[in-house]
């Protein structure tokens, strides 16, 4: 059977347990976007799905069927190359920051790593031009915050040297919430087109989590900016603080895991609304 028909005519046969939303199996409209994607798609990505969702195999069966090791299988798909050029450009980060001590070269590294975290998810899918770089700005933008977060939590530092440290860390949080709150907008602008959607889709909840996180984080910063920050370097201030800091790492963690869940949310669709949401398929 010939890959640009196999998926057509598969597209009826996806069940929630193979990756595609319930609504696929029932709603013809569903499959008219899904089949449109599809056919978007390069040969090989056509022949991976094909495989996949509408022959319910397994990587290793994949493999088998295809004649390829597996290894090169989990690479033939360009989400699975941006994958493996993430990881090897944060262990490259991490060998140069690590054992060549250059921490330039590691930056270097770190930063094309970010870059590249911004072709994952539903950025690559939707109105990549603008959603790419807003995503990976978005995600330095965490990086920096959570890294002045975690130095501040673990120097050594004492007096006025860890005052100065600690009003810098703060000024670069607050520019990483100005930068998290623009781009986060415009992503979430690119992605649903109607705001009102979101109040129906799990999508939306997830939105709502993060916003109420970020919220968390914004309190926690405030008062530390306001009431700690100018009571250092005295000791009991930079026990409080670093008590503070903790806390702001852990919401943190939170916020970060719910905006992992976003890469596996499907994003609602004007056009399938109330009843039925797109599934963008892609791998994150």
């Amino acid at each position: 059977m010939p890959m640009d028909e196999a998926p057509m005519m598969g597209l009826a046969s996806l069940t929630p347990d193979r990756g595609a939303a319930p609504e696929a199996t029932s709603d013809p409209r569903v499959a008219a976007i899904l089949r449109e994607a599809i056919e978007a798609l390069g040969e090989s990505d056509r022949e991976v799905i094909n495989l996949r969702h509408v022959g319910g195999l397994s990587f290793k069966q994949m493999a088998d069927a295809l004649d390829e090791p597996l290894g090169t299988l989990l690479t033939a798909t360009a989400p699975g190359r941006v994958e493996l050029a993430r990881a090897a450009l944060a262990l490259l980060a991490l060998w140069a920051l690590a054992l060549a001590r250059r921490p330039g070269l590691a930056l270097a590294f770190a930063a094309a790593a970010l870059a590249a975290s911004g072709a994952t998810g539903h950025a690559a899918a939707i109105h990549p031009t603008w959603s790419v770089p807003a995503k990976a700005i978005h995600v330095a933008a965490v990086a920096v915050w959570l890294g002045g977060l975690a130095v501040l939590f673990a120097t050594a530092r004492a007096g006025d040297d860890f005052r100065g440290l600690a009003m810098r860390v703060s000024s670069l949080s607050l520019a990483a919430v100005v930068v998290l709150t623009v781009t986060g907008v415009l992503q979430t602008l690119l992605f649903v087109p109607g705001l009102g959607l979101l109040v129906c889709c799990a999508y939306g909840a997830v939105i709502l989590a993060k916003l109420v996180g970020l919220g968390a984080l914004v309190a926690i910063g405030a008062r530390n900016r306001i009431r700690l920050v100018p009571g250092l370097p005295a000791e009991g201030t930079r026990a409080a603080l670093r008590r503070a800091v903790a806390w702001e790492l852990v919401v943190m963690t939170m916020v970060l895991l719910a905006a992992g869940l976003l890469a596996y949310a499907p994003v609602p669709r004007p056009d399938l609304h109330p009843g039925a949401h797109a599934t963008h398929m892609e791998m994150n």
